[in-house]
């Protein structure tokens, strides 16, 4: 398997067809496979770049100081940044992410992984 990237550059929904921008090297990949005359399929993922919103963020970084306000004892979570650092990093664990990839800042993060990471530390929360 093969990681090709492209840009949609045109969608038809009446006749199910979608047109990709592609690289040169990815498009001679992609017609190296091609050239086989099997049947090719691809598996596409969108990537959502629109930044989270003011409103997600507050979110996220209410549950986070939620949790660190309400934990028992304090002895895993000494500070909010660790509480922080340690849903990123499950999150990232989780989603086979490399560690400081994912981020809520408007630089780097998207809305779908806002709303993914809001649920996961719902779901984490959850079996406590």
């Amino acid at each position: 398997m093969t990681e090709l990237f492209g840009q949609v550059n045109k969608l038809d929904p009446n006749k199910g067809l979608v047109t990709l921008r592609m690289s040169d090297d990815d498009l001679r990949t992609l017609q190296k496979y091609h050239a086989t005359n099997q049947q090719q399929v691809l598996s596409v993922i969108a990537s959502d770049d629109n930044e989270p919103t003011p409103k997600q963020r507050r979110f996220a970084f209410a549950l986070l100081n939620d949790i660190w306000l309400s934990q028992v004892g304090g002895a895993w979570l000494e500070t909010v940044e660790s509480t922080r650092r340690h849903f990123y990093g499950t999150y990232e664990y989780y989603h086979g992410l490399d560690f400081g990839e994912f981020s809520l800042s408007a630089v780097k993060g998207n809305k779908s992984d806002t709303n993914e990471f809001h649920q996961h530390v719902i779901r984490l929360c959850s079996f406590a």
